[in-house]
């Protein structure tokens, strides 16, 4: 059994990839063996460790072989982002909706810290940006 859903789903598609012998690096022209390079400034992520020993030995060989191949899409820490096939999206109201606006709400100081720490980490990483609008819901810590 594998620790993560993420990792599970992973697992599944390296069977899949095996059973039909074409990956998403044969897919782009990119040989296996050149995905699986480090280039040197990259952390070396230990997989194995987070594999349960029930899955067995093969089985766990085969899984640290797809997930080293595919380590970059895997955030090291918490300023590094993984890979998103996302893009970018836009929310377009409904014709004549009025926009909804919500006063900010009194936080505690401390939580007034943590929001501004996270919203600059977020911004300084380009997964938000400023915006002027009319729409605009408040920020809630989870």
């Amino acid at each position: 059994m594998v620790e993560s859903a993420g990792l599970r789903r992973l697992a599944r598609e390296a069977e899949v990839r095996k059973t039909t012998k074409v990956g998403p690096e044969e897919e782009a022209g990119m040989s296996a063996s050149g995905a699986a390079e480090l280039t040197g400034n990259e952390e070396e992520l230990d997989f194995r460790s987070r594999i349960s020993p029930e899955l067995g030995h093969e089985a766990t060989e085969n899984m640290v072989e797809d997930l080293t191949r595919f380590r970059d899409k895997f955030a090291v820490g918490n300023e590094q982002l993984g890979m998103c096939n996302t893009s970018e999206h836009e929310i377009h109201p409904i014709n004549n909706a009025k926009p909804i606006y919500q006063s900010l709400r009194a936080s505690a100081y401390k939580d007034q810290l943590i929001q501004r720490e996270l919203v600059t980490k977020m911004k300084n990483s380009g997964v938000i940006e400023v915006s002027q609008g009319l729409w605009r819901p408040r920020v809630l810590l989870v």
